[in-house]
């Protein structure tokens, strides 16, 4: 048999599209795992080093560079952003 209807319909163009965006969507999943797991490996580092790092709060918090990672009770919410410690001291 042939003619239309018979054969499935054949779009090159949305073929090339859908295998782009599977493409990128498979990056970014593989980019979100290993940004959980390096942010599992960094509160795990955090609580090792607790007794150095705990406040008075008991948030856990630890300055580098310009940047501070602060880690708060129950939830385990984790930032790591700019510090402004020298604006304070300052």
């Amino acid at each position: 048999m042939e003619g239309d209807g018979v054969a499935p319909v054949k779009i090159p163009l949305l073929e090339k599209l859908a295998r782009a965006y599977t493409q990128v969507r498979d990056e970014r999943m593989q980019t979100l795992k290993d940004e959980i797991d390096a942010k599992q490996e960094l509160i795990e580092a955090m609580h090792k080093n607790s007794e150095r790092i705990k406040t008075p709060s008991g948030v856990l918090m630890y300055h580098y560079d310009d940047e501070v990672i602060t880690l708060e009770p129950g939830k385990e919410k984790l930032k790591v952003a700019k510090s402004h410690l020298e604006d304070e001291v300052s």
